[in-house]
């Protein structure tokens, strides 16, 4: 059978490189599974938001301590700000806004005049998401301070598609034969499976389940490692006699 191994090594970029690569490669293709770790609860993913990260600097002129201003010191103007973004989450529409850093620059002996921050976007529907851009932007309005609002990485989410379900199910009636536990789930964090669209299935969460991503605890249940290469060794068995046949 026609099988492409695709390896990609910016991840920890938010694909900034391989985005591209990775969206031209998957339209030519029928299926998609990605090998992202799965989780403790041996789940496959069947749907993830999407992400947007935005680089927010705001400025004004260095203030000195003490001294009396018509205006509040643009750091506590900013912190004002940043919790009215935050306020815009939403369970409903499954958006969530925060920030995943700040900083701030001063002159030596003189207040901070530069405040710097990282905004994440969480969200379900690209609609939503556009929406919560204008409200910051919204927020942001004023004369009394420089600012600046940029998009870093947009990761598109993951739909819980048709095409998708079809590919789940097969992965579930090879799993039940060889009793390996499986199970779906949706995530909070996006991945590469957001980038595959049309008629293409895809299937996330498909490489070992692991425990504690992205810290040092990180470890990999070693089952898992024999269990997943079965399903995976199985499930494409299965689709060379389906082809076959």
């Amino acid at each position: 059978m026609p099988l492409g191994v695709l390896f990609y090594t910016d991840e920890g970029r938010d694909c900034r490189y391989s985005r591209e690569l990775i969206k031209k490669t998957a339209a030519q293709v029928k299926q998609v599974l990605v090998l992202r770790p799965g989780t403790p609860e041996n789940n496959l993913t069947t749907q993830r938001r999407g992400w947007r990260k935005y680089r927010l600097i705001i400025e004004d002129s260095p203030r000195r301590l003490g001294k009396t201003y018509r205006v509040r010191a643009v750091l506590w103007w900013a912190y004002s700000k940043l919790d009215q973004m935050a306020k815009l989450s939403s369970q409903e529409n499954r958006v969530a806004v925060d920030v995943s850093q700040l900083r701030t620059e001063a002159f030596p002996r003189l207040l901070p005049h530069r405040v710097i921050a990282t905004l994440l976007v969480s969200f379900l529907d690209t609609k939503n998401a556009d929406a919560i851009e204008r409200d910051i932007r919204s927020i942001l309005t004023t004369k009394a301070y420089r600012w600046s609002l940029e998009l870093v990485s947009d990761r598109p989410p993951m739909k819980n598609r048709n095409v998708n379900r079809a590919l789940v199910r097969g992965l579930r009636e090879v799993a039940e034969k060889w009793e390996i536990p499986i199970a779906t789930e949706s995530s909070l964090y996006p991945s590469v499976a957001g980038l595959i669209s049309g008629s293409s299935g895809v299937v996330c969460g498909g490489g070992p389940v692991t425990r504690d991503v992205n810290t040092p605890q990180a470890a990999v249940q070693r089952i898992s490692l024999l269990q997943r290469t079965l399903l995976l060794a199985q499930f494409l068995a299965q689709q060379v006699r389906g082809t076959k046949g």
